[in-house]
C-alpha cells in the first residue's frame, strides 16, 4: 500500500477533489499526429457506424482472416484514417494495414463483436489510407521481418485522422507451466496473448479479435516459446483442464527472465436455475462475476458447472425476460467444489426512458445506454436510442444497484449510479444530455517562439464502445492545438513538453457548445537530482519512492505524469522538471503516525541541475506491522473488504488511516512509523456491501495479527413523505454510517415512487438522507435497535442553504480554500472561495454546527439552526488560522 507522508497533503487533495467535481478517465488516445491550426475546418460529420444484426455476436477464430467484414463498410466521405510505418525511422512498404471495429460484447460469450472495417497496403512512402467512421477501432500493421503493430484508435469525426506506428523486429517470450507452489510441470496450457495496443479508459483490459490474438500451447514438459512478438504489454490467458482459468496482467517485453505461469487447481460452482415454480430453466444465461469471470449456458436440465480460482463470486442467470441472482458472495477455494447452487427466476425489472438534448429539448438517437449491476463485470443490458430517442432495458435482476451510462458523439457522458429496482418494475427515466465543447489554444517557449509535438490533455470524449477517452492532441508546427468533442465542466487541462516528467496546467470551465481558449507559455526545464539518506549516514533499506508536488495554489498548478522518481540503490534520483518551486517527498509502505517529517522546497531552473538531500527516518521510529484476515458471518473470507485503521490514545492524532483492501483470500496489512508514540490499543474497521466489523486490541511492537468478523446486514423497508402531502414520484437516499469510522461511508440509491427497500443496511448508527426528484429534502438517523419491526417514514420538505465568510481572526482578512461543512451532514460540503465567502445548499432542516478546516486541520465551529426552504446568512466566522502554521513548526 502507497500511503502518502503527510496527513496535510491528503487533505489538500480531498478539497481539491470536491472543488473540482468529477474527474475524467486516465487515459491517452492515439495523439501521435499535430492538431489541426483552429481556423481550418476538420470535421467530417458525427455519421455513425451502423449497427446491423449481421455484425452482431462473436465471430471468427485464430486464422488469419477469419473476422467477417462490416454490413455496411465505411466510405472515404465518410473519414479516413491515414497509417503511416515506419521501421527505423524509415517508411516501410507493402506492410498489410487492417481496421477492425469494436462492436458490442456478446452476452453469451462474453467477446467482443469485432468486425474487419478497411484494410490497405501502404504506398512507397509508408502510407495507407483507410476509410473510417467515428468510433472505436484496432489497427493492426503486419510487416515481413517485423513484429506485429497494435494500436488502440478512436476517430471522432475528423475528416482525416492520422496515426503513425513504428515497427521493429520481434522479441520472444519463454517460460514454463508449473502447478501452484511447486515446480511441477501442467502440460498442455494453451496461452493467449493479447496486446495494450494504447492506453485504455473506464478499467477496461485489452482485447482483440482472435486472429489478432497470439496463441500458443506449452509442450508436456510445460515448456513454451513464442517468438515474434512486438515490444510492449500484454496481457496472458492460459486455460488448460481442471486447473483454474489464470491471467496475468501486464506481462512486459522485452523480458528479463522466463515467465512462470502458476496454476491453481480449479474449484467449481455447480448449480442450476429453476423458474418462480422451482421448475429447472434450459438455456438460461448465466454470469460468474469474480477473479474468473464467465458466461456460461444452463443444460436441458438447468444445471451448470464454472472452473474458477480461489476467490468470491456472484452469480446471476437471465432467461428471456425473467432474472434473478444469488443473494450474497459464494467463496471457493482451489480444488473445493459448492454445489447445489439455486437461481430462481423472478419477473425481471425494465429501465426505460426517453434520452433528449438538454440545450433544445430534441429527441437524441442513436445514443448507448448501457446498465451494469454493481459487484458484476459487463453490462446486464445495453441498447441504441430510437429515433424518438426511446430506450427499454429489460431482463435486470431485483435486489442490486445498478449504474445506468449514457454516451453519444457529440455528447458529454451521463451516469446515473445506485439505481434500485423491484421485480416486475418498470423504472421510468428522463435523461437529458448536454453538449460538448471544445478548448484551443497555443504553447511557446519563454522567448514567445512556437513549441511543436507537445503534448496537450485534458478532460474527456466520447471514444465509440470504448466509452470515454482522454481529449488530448499534439501542438502543429506553429504551436496550436485544438481539443473538440471535451465533456462539459470544470477539469484540469495541462501541456507536456518531450523529455519532461510533470507537465503543468490550470483548471478550466469547458461550456457546451463554446470554445475556449487556454495558452501555455513553457520557461524551461531543469533537473533535480538527489539523494536520500538515513539518520546513521547509509542509504534506506527499503524501498522508497520521491514525489514532487508544484507549489502554489491548486488553481495554477498540478500534476499531469506521474512525478515519482524510484531511488537507486545507493538511495539517488533523478527527475526531469518545468521550471518552479517543488515539494519534495519521500514515499513508503508505512504511513506516519504521530509526528510528521518535514520536507524540503526546491525551486528548479531552467537548464540546471539542482541538488537536494532527503532524511529518512529510519532508526528514528519503531515500526508497526500489522496483519490481519477479514471473514464473513459465516466464517469464510471476505475478499475485497475495505478497511481502516486507528490508534487510539495517540497524542499527536492516530487516525484514521488511508483504506486498505483485503486481497482475493480476505487477507490485509497495514504498517506505520510511531515514531516514540505511546500507542495503547490499536482499532481495525472493515466494511464489504452492507457488512461491516472492527476489531480492538493492544498495540504489540512489531508485528501482529488481527481478525475481524463481519456483522450480517439487515433489510430497513420504508417510504418518503412530502411535508405538504404532495405525492413523491422518484427520489434519490443516501445511507451513512458514523463519520470516518468506515472506508466508503456513504452510499447512494435511487428508487421509483415513493418506498424504498434497502437489503444491506449495515449493522450500526446509519443515516438516511433523502432528496426527491422536485427538490425535498429529509432526513432520519437510525440506531440497529430502532430500525426492526415496522417500515421507517423520511419526511421531506424544502431544503435549507446556509452562507457566510470565513475570516482570520487577528487580521479580520479572508481566508481562502477553508474547507467547510455541516457537521451532521457532511456529505454536503465547500472550500471558501478568495473572498473568503461559502455556500451550502440542499440541507436539511434543523439544528446542526458548521465545522472549518484550513490545510486539513480542524480551526473551529459554528452552531446553526435551519429553518426549511429559507437562506441563513451566519455573516463572519472569524478563525485562528495560525494554529496550523504554528503546528508545522512544530513539527
Amino acid at each position: 500500500m502507497r500511503s502518502l507522508t503527510l496527513v496535510v497533503v491528503a487533505m489538500v487533495g480531498v478539497i481539491l477533489l470536491l472543488w473540482l467535481g468529477l474527474w475524467g478517465s486516465a487515459d491517452l488516445t492515439e495523439g501521435d499526429a499535430p492538431a489541426p491550426r483552429p481556423e481550418l475546418k476538420s470535421r467530417a460529420g458525427l455519421i455513425l457506424q451502423p449497427e446491423s444484426p449481421e455484425d452482431e455476436g462473436a465471430r471468427g477464430d485464430a486464422e488469419a482472416g477469419s473476422t467477417p467484414p462490416l454490413a455496411e463498410p465505411p466510405t472515404e466521405d465518410e473519414g479516413v484514417l491515414e497509417v503511416e510505418v515506419l521501421a527505423d525511422g524509415r517508411p516501410v512498404s507493402g506492410a498489410d494495414v487492417r481496421l477492425y471495429w469494436r462492436g458490442a460484447r456478446d452476452r453469451g460469450l462474453g467477446e467482443v463483436a469485432w468486425r474487419l472495417a478497411s484494410t490497405g497496403t501502404t504506398d512507397a512512402q509508408g502510407r495507407a489510407w483507410l476509410a473510417s467512421r467515428p468510433g472505436a477501432y484496432l489497427v493492426a500493421v503486419h510487416a515481413e521481418g517485423r513484429a506485429v503493430s497494435w494500436r488502440v484508435v478512436r476517430p471522432y469525426g475528423e475528416a482525416r485522422t492520422n496515426l503513425r506506428l513504428e515497427l521493429a523486429p520481434g522479441h520472444s517470450l519463454t517460460g514454463r507451466t508449473v502447478v501452484a507452489r511447486t515446480s511441477e510441470p501442467v502440460p498442455r496450457v494453451e496461452l493467449v496473448l493479447t496486446a495494450y495496443g494504447g492506453l485504455l479508459g473506464d478499467g477496461l483490459g485489452p482485447e482483440a479479435p482472435r486472429e489478432e490474438q497470439v496463441h500458443a500451447m506449452s509442450n508436456e514438459r510445460g515448456d513454451f516459446h513464442i517468438e515474434g512478438l512486438s515490444a510492449g504489454s500484454y496481457l496472458l490467458e492460459a486455460r488448460a483442464p481442471g486447473r483454474a482459468p489464470k491471467v496475468l496482467d501486464k506481462v512486459v517485453l522485452p523480458a528479463a527472465a522466463p515467465l512462470t505461469v502458476a496454476l491453481e487447481r480449479a474449484g467449481v460452482i455447480q448449480g442450476f436455475v429453476v423458474d418462480a415454480q422451482g421448475q429447472p430453466v434450459a438455456n438460461a444465461e448465466v454470469r460468474v462475476s469474480g477473479p474468473s469471470p464467465q458466461p456460461l449456458t444452463t443444460d436441458e436440465r438447468g444445471g451448470f458447472s464454472a472452473e474458477v480460482s480461489t476467490g468470491a463470486y456472484l452469480l446471476s442467470a437471465r432467461h428471456g425476460t425473467e432474472a434473478g441472482s444469488v443473494d450474497k458472495p459464494l467463496f471457493v477455494w482451489a480444488g473445493e467444489a459448492v454445489r447445489d447452487v439455486r437461481i430462481r427466476l423472478e419477473p425481471g425489472a425494465t429501465l426505460e426512458g426517453r434520452v433528449l438534448a438538454w440545450s433544445t429539448g430534441f429527441s437524441v438517437e442513436g445514443a448507448r445506454v448501457s446498465v451494469r449491476r454493481a459487484g458484476h463485470r459487463g453490462d446486464a443490458a445495453s441498447g441504441v436510442t430510437d429515433r424518438a430517442g426511446l430506450f427499454s432495458l429489460k431482463g435486470l435482476a431485483a435486489g442490486g444497484t445498478y449504474e445506468l451510462v449514457v454516451d453519444a458523439p457529440g455528447y458529454s457522458r451521463l451516469t446515473r449510479r445506485g439505481l434500485m429496482v423491484a421485480a416486475g418494475e418498470r423504472f421510468p427515466l428522463k435523461l437529458n444530455l448536454k453538449g460538448t465543447g471544445t478548448v484551443e489554444g497555443q504553447v511557446r517557449d519563454a522567448a514567445g517562439a512556437p513549441l511543436p509535438g507537445v503534448w496537450v490533455q485534458g478532460g474527456s470524449r466520447w471514444a465509440g464502445r470504448w466509452g470515454r477517452t482522454n481529449a488530448d492532441a499534439r501542438t502543429d508546427a506553429e504551436g496550436y492545438y485544438r481539443i473538440q468533442g471535451r465533456d462539459i465542466g470544470r477539469e484540469f487541462i495541462a501541456f507536456l513538453p518531450e523529455g519532461v516528467d510533470v507537465g503543468l496546467g490550470q483548471p478550466v470551465d469547458v461550456k457546451a457548445e463554446e470554445t475556449t481558449r487556454v495558452d501555455f507559455t513553457f520557461q524551461g526545464a531543469g533537473t533535480l537530482e538527489g539523494v536520500v539518506r538515513t539518520a546513521r549516514g547509509s542509504p534506506p533499506s527499503v524501498p522508497l519512492e520521491v514525489a514532487v508536488q508544484p507549489k502554489g495554489p491548486a488553481s495554477s498548478s498540478v500534476f499531469h505524469r506521474s512525478g515519482w522518481s524510484r531511488l537507486d540503490p545507493t538511495g539517488r534520483f533523478k527527475v526531469v522538471l518545468p521550471r518552479g518551486s517543488y515539494d519534495v517527498h519521500v514515499l513508503s509502505d508505512a504511513s506516519y503516525l504521530g509526528r510528521q517529517p518535514v520536507w524540503p522546497k526546491v525551486d528548479v531552473e531552467a537548464g540546471r541541475t539542482m541538488q537536494t538531500e532527503l532524511p529518512w527516518w529510519e532508526g528514528l521510529g519503531e515500526v508497526l506491522r500489522i496483519k490481519g484476515l477479514v471473514v464473513e458471518p459465516d466464517g469464510t473470507p471476505s475478499p475485497g473488504a475495505k478497511l481502516r485503521l486507528f490508534i487510539e490514545e495517540l497524542p499527536s492524532g492516530g487516525g484514521p488511516s488511508g483504506p486498505a483492501v483485503a486481497d482475493e483470500k480476505g487477507r490485509f496489512h497495514f504498517s506505520f512509523v510511531l515514531e516514540g508514540e505511546k500507542a495503547r490499543r490499536l482499532v481495525v474497521t472493515a466494511k464489504n456491501g452492507g457488512r461491516v466489523g472492527e476489531a480492538r486490541q493492544e498495540v504489540k511492537r512489531g508485528e501482529q495479527q488481527v481478525a475481524v468478523t463481519l456483522r450480517p446486514e439487515a433489510p430497513v423497508r420504508g417510504r418518503v413523505v412530502r411535508r405538504d402531502g404532495q405525492p413523491v414520484r422518484g427520489f434519490v437516499l443516501s445511507m451513512q454510517l458514523p463519520e470516518w469510522k468506515y472506508p466508503s461511508g456513504w452510499d447512494t440509491r435511487e428508487f421509483h415512487g415513493d418506498r424504498f427497500e434497502l437489503p444491506d443496511v449495515p449493522d450500526d448508527t446509519v443515516t438516511l438522507a433523502v432528496r426527491t426528484l422536485e427538490g425535498s429534502i429529509g432526513q432520519i438517523r437510525l440506531s440497529p435497535v430502532e430500525r426492526k419491526g415496522e417500515e421507517v417514514t423520511v419526511l421531506v420538505g424544502p431544503a435549507a442553504a446556509v452562507r457566510g465568510r470565513v475570516v482570520d481572526a487577528a487580521t479580520n482578512a479572508p481566508l481562502a480554500r477553508a474547507f467547510v461543512f455541516l457537521k451532521e451532514q457532511r456529505y454536503r460540503a465547500s472550500s471558501t472561495r478568495a473572498d473568503g465567502r461559502f455556500t451550502l445548499e440542499d440541507l436539511s432542516s434543523g439544528e446542526g454546527t458548521l465545522e472549518f478546516q484550513v490545510r486539513g486541520l480542524p480551526h473551529g465551529h459554528h452552531p446553526v439552526t435551519l429553518v426549511p426552504g429559507q437562506l441563513l446568512d451566519v455573516g463572519d466566522i472569524p478563525i485562528e488560522s495560525r494554529r496550523a502554521s504554528g503546528a508545522d513548526k512544530r513539527r
